[in-house]
């Protein structure tokens, strides 16, 4: 797929899955070089400083769900233990070692509404209230643009999408306040009032 002129994006949560998708991105590279790939990795889940390395060096884009601490912190932390879920969706670390990391709200399996996952990026604060690596909390304008310019950035798009700029796609949400008037710990509760898709609007709250 890679020599064909695909970008490549591969399904990996655990570490060793991690390590063996990023032997193969490595090869991949090495058989036919390109300048800016930008390899994916849906979830990205469980890392080390090391794989963590390499995700920078090769330029490799997580796609990071927030949503699963939010859910399911404590299955986590039961399982696996806290040394290896230290990076778990690392949104803080990823932009310090400027990494772009598209947030994802993995719906079906998880609720589709984004303000509950950037509430957990903002907070790292799950749903039960308690928290888990608050180092890796990151900003709110940090935490928005996760779900829009990066998201746009992971799939070739930014010239065309990911930002409000003439020219670009007239796709807009219109929250009810301002997030950044908002106790961060009670932006789960803010309501979209209007959904905008290609200038069109497609939803419109009561």
């Amino acid at each position: 797929a890679h020599k064909a002129g695909f970008q490549l994006g591969n399904h990996a949560i655990g570490d060793a899955a991690i390590s063996t998708l990023l032997d193969g991105y490595e090869a991949a590279l090495r058989e036919k070089p390109v300048d800016d790939p930008r390899f994916r990795i849906e979830h990205c889940s469980i890392l080390s400083p090391e794989l963590i390395d390499r995700i920078e060096k090769l330029g490799v884009i997580p796609i990071p769900g927030t949503t699963v601490l939010d859910d399911m912190r404590p299955v986590y932390l039961e399982n696996l233990g806290e040394e290896r879920v230290r990076y778990a969706y690392a949104m803080k670390t990823f932009s310090d070692r400027g990494i772009v990391a598209a947030a994802s709200t993995d719906a079906p399996v998880s609720g589709v509404n984004p303000i509950v996952r950037i509430q957990m990026m903002v907070t790292r604060t799950d749903r039960l209230g308690d928290e888990i690596f608050p180092e890796e909390r990151v900003s709110l304008e940090e935490a928005v643009r996760a779900y829009t310019w990066n998201g746009a950035y992971a799939s070739f798009s930014e010239h065309e999408k990911g930002s409000l700029e003439p020219g670009k796609l007239g796709d807009v949400t219109v929250l009810e306040t301002d997030l950044r008037s908002v106790n961060p710990l009670e932006l789960r509760n803010v309501r979209c009032d209007m959904t905008i898709a290609d200038g069109n609007v497609v939803f419109e709250r009561n």
